[in-house]
């Protein structure tokens, strides 16, 4: 006598039913969801179980910076021993903060005055500051003999213009180790978080010193700005990244063409834009680029509310120390009081919604910019310092 087939009509409660199964899973989420925060304590044992130091959320020097080995390895414990699905891995990922993470930071000690200065009213009142590791690099994309290059240098002007056509994702893997699998490249929004320290203060008079207000009408500060990969491009002009031969056709050497494609000179500016010069300004600042039109960068005058990172405090000779965090789930309307409070911060109006950081994708490189306005204003920075974290 033949044997009923389970698998034909699965009766309720069946553990081989597979609704029954996921249902069951469903479930299970739910109800572990109030155990994200003492799961957050059990990633710190899980640290000093390693031997990892201690963290504290902050800017402190004592918070750990797992890499990206440490997270996939946390996330396969919690998956493989702690049966959790991959879906709430990711929010106890998320709740616990437990990203990797690049640091750059620049000090201006070694400056003539200490400091670095940039004054208002001339051609130099916008200094690009430092420029971030790209987004889900795990190394610079230069040679490690010349990363001062790739950190603080000007775009190359024979290949200054806008970006037409961005390098996928998976053009980066030499750089992301970590993508490699399809299935850790699949993150639209990678970006979860940056952290910016800044230190500098203005010139320590003027303004309108009846303002109670100290943030109200400064005229120093710091803008974001945003940097693409153009797909395909070739380095044929001397970059500065340390090639053997840089004008030789990328073609000939595998080596040298993936260390070319992501030089400096491939990079294109999105922030600030760029827009083709006037004929009075071409003999000033604009330069020609290989398709023959001259471009600038298109610099506000006053700052823009969705770019601005923070201002000095107006009239202020004292060095501040500015923390400024912008995460992907910030939701403050530019409109609303909160975003009043972020004003009375001395912060970007429209710097609270999150939009910048969940835009960012794998490759796009973060730059700082100093920026003073009107003869007398001068913008002095002792140290900049980007950190930014991401998901895998």
């Amino acid at each position: 006598m033949s044997q009923p087939n389970n698998n034909q009509n699965p009766l309720p409660g069946n553990p081989n039913n597979d609704e029954d199964r996921n249902g069951t899973q469903f479930l299970l989420t739910v109800a572990l969801i109030p155990l994200l925060v003492p799961l957050w304590f059990g990633l710190v044992a899980y640290d000093i179980m390693i031997g990892l130091p201690p963290r504290s959320k902050g800017y402190g020097p004592r918070r750990y910076a797992p890499n990206v080995l440490d997270v996939l390895r946390v996330k396969s414990t919690l998956f493989k021993r702690g049966e959790l699905p991959m879906e709430l891995v990711d929010i106890i990922i998320d709740m616990a903060e437990y990203w990797p993470s690049t640091r750059q930071s620049t000090r201006f000690e070694n400056t003539p005055t200490g400091r670095l200065m940039i004054p208002g009213g001339n051609e130099n009142n916008n200094q690009l500051l430092i420029r971030c590791c790209p987004l889900g690099f795990t190394k610079l994309p230069a040679s490690p003999s010349r990363p001062h290059d790739f950190l603080f240098g000007a775009l190359p002007q024979s290949k200054f213009r806008p970006l037409r056509d961005e390098c996928p994702a998976s053009d980066f893997d030499r750089y992301t180790s970590y993508t490699s699998r399809p299935e850790l490249r699949s993150l639209d929004h990678p970006c979860r978080k940056i952290l910016f320290t800044i230190e500098s203060h203005d010139q320590g008079w003027g303004g309108n010193q009846r303002n109670p207000d100290r943030f109200a009408e400064s005229y120093t500060w710091f803008d974001v700005g945003l940097e693409r990969f153009e797909k395909g491009d070739v380095c044929t002009d001397g970059c500065r990244d340390g090639s053997p031969d840089p004008g030789r056709p990328l073609s000939q050497n595998a080596a040298t063409n993936m260390r070319n494609t992501f030089a400096l000179c491939n990079l294109r500016s999105v922030i600030p834009p760029l827009r083709t010069c006037t004929p009075e300004e071409l003999g000033l600042s604009g330069v020609r680029s290989t398709d023959n039109k001259p471009y600038v960068y298109d610099f506000p005058l006053i700052a823009r509310e969705n770019e601005k990172i923070q201002c000095n405090k107006r009239a202020h000779r004292t060095k501040e120390k500015y923390c400024i965090e912008w995460n992907s789930w910030d939701d403050i309307d530019p409109k609303s009081p909160a975003a009043d409070s972020l004003v009375a911060k001395g912060r970007g109006r429209a710097t609270g919604d999150g939009k910048f950081v969940r835009d960012l994708k794998i490759g796009d490189a973060i730059t700082v910019w100093g920026k003073s306005r009107f003869p007398g204003w001068v913008n002095h920075i002792d140290r900049v310092q980007v950190e930014i974290f991401w998901a895998v």
